[in-house]
């Protein structure tokens, strides 16, 4: 998916009129594949958990720490979501 982004953003910026630094592919492959991970790694905590070799393994990985529908573990985990973009948007301006 990382890849995918970056490629997409490596093509976007060579057609701009307006060119965009050299890194702005890289950046993008970076937020794509941190976003993907990050989603993994909010689902391995759950009893669900991931199959990420699904259909070539049918490995189970699971922490089983908290359900999916606990209300106090969304909130965090929203709080830390706003609070991740929160910044990122006060460092970039």
């Amino acid at each position: 998916v990382g890849v995918v982004a970056g490629g997409g953003a490596a093509l976007v910026n060579a057609t701009a009129v307006a060119s965009s630094p050299e890194w702005t592919p890289l950046f993008v492959g970076g937020v794509a594949t941190a976003s993907l991970w990050s989603h993994l790694a909010g689902d391995v905590i759950t009893p669900m958990g991931i199959r990420p070799f699904r259909p070539l393994s049918g490995a189970h990985f699971t922490l089983d720490l908290t359900p999916a529908k606990n209300p106090r573990v969304n909130v965090l985990f929203l709080s830390v979501g706003v609070l991740a973009l929160s910044t990122a948007v006060m460092l970039s301006i």
